[in-house]
């Protein structure tokens, strides 16, 4: 017998597990060996760690028996008594002892039935053109026989790779490609191999064939399917067009290891997923999260890059096309900590925040290049849907409000001024999860435990109070929440403004303004739900519900903005002010809804909508709004015979007329304070109009002359 040797610095050094109803139990550390026999079998020995001479394991290894041995991840083998039918773990300290000893337990295992040598179905020809065929077809054979397990797979998978098939396969696969008339069957029968490679699932193998000096080549392999024939797929035609740019001076080998990164999960989204089965692609997908977090974490411990990186992005030297670099680069470091445990992630932007990223970001979101905002956006909304106090614990430290908090003021100008809609959209996304008092994210805590903490104290009132005088301006600033009125007040159908400030020059096209004031109604209706007592102070002194419904009376208004507008007179009336319902009902704001509900289609988006806004009412008891309509308008309420909303309407006012002094009629009897906090959305499910806006309606006929009395009826 030959024993194999402890290890260089105790290689095979593992601790011994043995499961005990269905626990794991620890049995002791020590050092594996497995002795060979001649012949096939042998013993697998675990010597423990302070006596050598005391043995914790002597298992017998009997040729044939793969199915009682299984190796996990890269540093655990499992294994089973066949006599008593109990199941042992070995988790090793290195990957290079677990490996080792696993190589030597399936030489072990190989008797003369398993042997690949003497068994003719096991053996394979050699990579050569002339035997390209046969060797895709003895590897489908394997594949697809279901009586080769994973072990069998294992041991192919081994010898393939002492054999050095893999650069063969390479040189076999060029070869053919070089030949003059180009040898198509060759090629195929490439594909084929290494897609058999592949589903031997065999961690070893993936390895090998995704390294950085063969990830190239698997791909050009794949350039030729026999499913296709005749019809190439130009791959590295495609990789030619991309330049790995290096805005860091990183090292050569942390250079190929993200290249590699990238040509992986090109792999992964453009081929695997079509010719690999379920566990090869997650083994591939397990490889490549590997790598990109050790990338992340390569680039994130070194201190030395992280100061380079954020020093160019502060320094104002720095030229536009390197700010684009360089943020881009901040971005796709951004985008690989998706993958990150959520402490570690929690972590990670913890140590962005005191590199400066919030200085970056204030300097990255006006700018002029497209790709430079597009990235800074998405970073921002990384941020905010992790966790958006961090945005607002900056926002209030005493040199950011002394400066007038150029990152929020930076994110509203942007906002309003965006051209792209896409991005615009995200923008709104950003400021929506900043203004809420809860986001979504707190919503499923207090539903399953504790309530974390809500957005900082003063927060609120950062938005809504006066900033300091900004030293460039040298002027005190307006409050930040006043940016969102903007569209409104300089809407070109609001007169009285013959000249628009200049950062306002965009509003006099009214297309353009349309836009902005679509995106910027739902955030102002969050607002008044989150923080009604402030919001509605700023409404009602600068008119804007008076100007909203002025814009719906002049008729001419897309629906999507109808919705939206809509969707503010809900926010209005849910914030529950009574000073708010007595301002919609001196200034007759609901006239043009309730006209324009008369003069709509049955069953359509805006009539589902305005009853929704009826039933509300009705079903909260407003009794301010609920008088003003039953004797305003109730022939509007006679002319809704489909549903019984007007009806409930009529009988509610009539309830409150026989049950309360006529001088108490307009006192408000909701219970819902005047400041609630809680997210917009969930203040109106009741009806489940929160998806109006995200559909079209087509169908939709143009307003009549009906619709056009309204605007008599808005002062």
């Amino acid at each position: 017998m030959a024993a194999e040797e402890k290890g260089d610095e105790g290689s095979t050094r593992c601790k011994l597990y043995k499961l005990v109803s269905g626990d794991w139990v620890p049995v002791g550390v020590g050092y594996a060996a497995v002795e060979l026999q001649e012949g096939g079998g042998g013993r697998l020995l675990l010597s423990d760690e302070e006596d050598a001479r005391n043995l914790l394991v002597a298992h017998v290894i009997e040729q044939g028996l793969m199915q009682n041995y299984q190796k996990q991840q890269d540093t655990l083998i499992l294994f089973t008594n066949p006599g008593t039918q109990e199941e042992y773990g070995l988790s090793f300290e290195k990957v290079e002892g677990c490996r080792d000893t696993w190589s030597k337990v399936m030489e072990a295992l190989a008797a003369k039935d398993t042997d690949m040598a003497t068994d003719d179905s096991l053996m394979l020809p050699s990579a050569t053109r002339e035997t390209a065929t046969q060797l895709a077809d003895a590897l489908e054979t394997v594949i697809n026989d279901p009586t080769k397990t994973y072990q069998v797979r294992d041991v192919i998978a081994a010898a393939l790779l002492s054999e050095s098939y893999i650069p063969k396969i390479f040189a076999m696969f060029e070869e053919a490609e070089a030949a003059t008339p180009l040898d198509v069957t060759t090629l195929y029968a490439a594909f084929r191999t290494v897609r058999c490679l592949f589903l031997l699932n065999s961690t070893d193998m993936t390895k090998e064939l995704l390294a950085f000096q063969n990830i190239k080549r698997v791909i050009a392999c794949f350039e030729y399917p026999p499913s296709r024939p005749g019809k190439k797929v130009n791959h590295r035609e495609l990789m030619k067009q991309i330049t790995f740019q290096n805005p860091l001076e990183v090292s050569e080998g942390l250079s190929e290891k993200i290249q590699q990164v990238y040509l992986v999960q090109y792999l992964k989204e453009t081929v695997a997923a079509s010719i690999l089965d379920d566990p090869a692609y997650d083994t591939l997908t397990m490889y490549l999260l590997v790598n990109r977090n050790d990338v992340l974490r390569t680039i994130a411990c070194d201190d030395e890059h992280m100061g380079e990186l954020f020093g160019m992005l502060r320094n104002p030297a720095t030229s536009v096309e390197n700010i684009e670099r360089l943020i881009l680069f901040l971005q796709d470091m951004v985008a690989a900590s998706k993958s990150l445990p959520p402490q570690h992630k929690q972590d990670f932007f913890e140590y962005l925040r005191r590199c400066g990223i919030f200085s970056v970001l204030t300097r990255c979101i006006p700018s002029q290049s497209f790709r430079t905002r597009s990235a800074a956006a998405d970073i921002c909304w990384q941020t905010s849907n992790l966790d958006v106090n961090l945005i607002r614990e900056h926002s209030l430290k005493p040199e950011e409000k002394a400066e007038g908090c150029p990152l929020l003021r930076a994110l509203f100008s942007q906002f309003v001024v965006e051209e792209v809609e896409g991005l615009q959209q995200q923008w709104q996304d950003i400021i929506r999860l900043i203004m809420e008092t809860q986001t979504q994210k707190y919503q499923l805590a207090i539903a399953n435990g504790p309530s974390p903490p809500d957005m900082p104290a003063g927060f609120i009132g950062l938005l809504y109070e006066p900033l300091p005088p900004n030293v460039p301006l040298g002027k005190q600033l307006p409050p930040l929440i006043q940016k969102l009125f903007q569209p409104v007040i300089y809407h070109p159908r609001n007169i009285g403004y013959t000249e628009l400030p200049p950062e306002c020059q965009i509003f006099a096209d009214e297309k353009r303004c349309n836009a902005v004031l679509y995106c910027v109604l739902p955030i102002i209706s969050t607002c008044i739900i989150g923080h009604s007592a402030r919001m509605n102070t700023f409404l009602l002194t600068e008119s804007i519900p008076r100007r909203v419904m002025g814009l719906l009376a002049t008729g001419g208004l897309q629906r999507h903005l109808v919705l939206a507008v809509i969707w503010f007179m809900k926010a209005l009336i849910v914030s529950g002010d009574e000073m708010v319902a007595r301002h919609v009902v001196q200034h007759r704001l609901l006239s043009p809804l309730l006209e324009l509900l008369a003069s709509s289609k049955r069953y359509d988006l805006v009539n589902s909508a305005l009853l929704s806004v009826l039933e509300h009412i009705w079903r909260e008891n407003c009794r301010t709004v609920i008088k003003y309509i039953v004797t305003e308008h109730v022939d509007v309420l006679d002319s809704i015979t489909y549903t019984e909303v007007g009806k409930f309407v009529r009988e509610t006012y009539a309830r409150n007329m026989e049950f309360s002094p006529a001088n108490e009629i307009n006192t408000p009897t909701s219970k819902r304070p005047a400041s609630v906090s809680g997210p917009f959305h969930s203040r109106l499910e009741d009806a489940g109009d929160a998806n109006y806006f995200d559909a079209d309606d087509d169908d939709m006929e143009s307003e009549d002359s009906t619709t056009k009395k309204r605007r008599t009826d808005v002062s």
